[in-house]
C-alpha cells in the first residue's frame, strides 16, 4: 500500500530542495519599498535597463537595439566575428552572477548569459567612447543628445541598475 504524502510537506521539501545551506552574499539590491514609494522616480532607470530586475520594461525597451550595435562595433574592432568565446566565458560565471543579486533572478540560464553579455559590452563600449572622442560615431544618438548622455550616467549608478564587475572585468581582459 503507497502512502500519499501530505501537500504541505511535499511543498516544503520542495522548497529545501533549493535551498543553498549557506546564506549567499549578494551585492547588488532593491531599494527598500519605503524608500521607493517616497521617491520612486530616483529608483528606476528612464533610458537603459543593465541587470535583470529592469529589463524589458517598455519604456526601456528602445535603447537594446544600441546595446547590440555597441556589441557589434565592439566586435568589429577586436576583428572578431562571432560571441562564441564570450558566450562560453558567462556561461562558467553565469551561477556566481546570478548569487550577486539580492532575489531570484527570473531568467533562465540562456537569458541571463545573453543580458550579462549584451549589457556587459554595452557598458565598456559606451565608457570607452565616452572617454575618447575618436571612437565616437558621428551617427551616435547617444552623443548627440546630451540629454541622453546623461539620463544614461544616471541610470548607470542606480542601485538596481547593476550587473557584477567581474563581468565587465572579464570583458576587458
Amino acid at each position: 500500500m503507497s502512502e500519499t504524502r501530505d501537500h504541505v510537506a511535499v511543498r516544503i521539501d520542495n522548497i529545501l530542495v533549493d535551498l543553498p545551506c549557506t546564506p549567499s552574499k549578494p551585492s547588488i539590491f532593491r531599494a527598500a519599498d519605503d524608500l521607493r514609494s517616497m521617491h520612486e522616480k530616483l529608483y528606476n532607470p528612464k533610458v537603459v535597463a543593465i541587470g535583470p530586475f529592469h529589463h524589458g520594461k517598455d519604456q526601456l525597451c528602445k535603447m537594446e537595439q544600441h546595446k547590440f550595435r555597441y556589441l557589434k562595433l565592439l566586435l568589429k574592432r577586436k576583428n572578431e566575428f562571432s560571441v562564441d568565446t564570450y558566450v562560453m566565458a558567462i556561461r562558467s560565471l553565469e551561477e556566481k552572477a546570478r548569487k550577486c543579486y539580492a532575489e531570484p533572478i527570473n531568467f533562465d540560464q540562456d537569458e541571463l548569459v545573453e543580458m550579462l553579455l549584451v549589457d556587459g559590452f554595452f557598458i565598456i563600449e559606451l565608457l570607452r567612447k565616452h572617454g575618447i572622442d575618436e571612437f565616437r560615431d558621428k551617427d551616435d544618438t547617444i552623443f548627440q543628445h546630451k540629454h541622453i548622455l546623461s539620463q544614461l550616467r544616471h541610470d548607470l549608478f542606480l542601485v538596481e541598475n547593476q550587473i557584477p564587475l567581474f563581468i565587465l572585468v572579464q570583458f576587458s581582459a
